[in-house]
């Protein structure tokens, strides 16, 4: 979570999973918002950084992140922090 003048700026939500084909944890950040009125002021970046870092002491071998296609800003973000687009997923929804 990041405050900014104790207000809750942005969150990022961080799962770790174990992998069937290889022996380390892969890290997926399953949600991450900045709110609007705090957007551009470098929160999302360093949640990112954060995610990261805990990845790494972790031990993960790989950080993974969902995206919607329609965000050309969070995609930028994604590529300058080092992220690759690396295909798309598969669901299907059970009733």
């Amino acid at each position: 979570m990041a405050e900014v003048e104790g207000v809750v700026a942005g969150v990022a939500s961080l799962v770790f999973r174990d992998r069937l084909n290889v022996r380390t944890p892969e890290a997926w950040i399953s949600d991450l918002y900045v709110g609007e009125g705090f957007r551009r002021r470098g929160i999302a970046r360093a949640l990112l950084a954060a995610c990261m870092e805990a990845a790494r002491l972790r031990g993960c071998h790989v950080i993974r992140l969902e995206y919607g296609f329609e965000r050309a800003e969070a995609h930028e973000l994604y590529r300058a922090c080092g992220f690759e687009r690396s295909g798309y997923d598969y669901k299907r929804v059970l009733v």
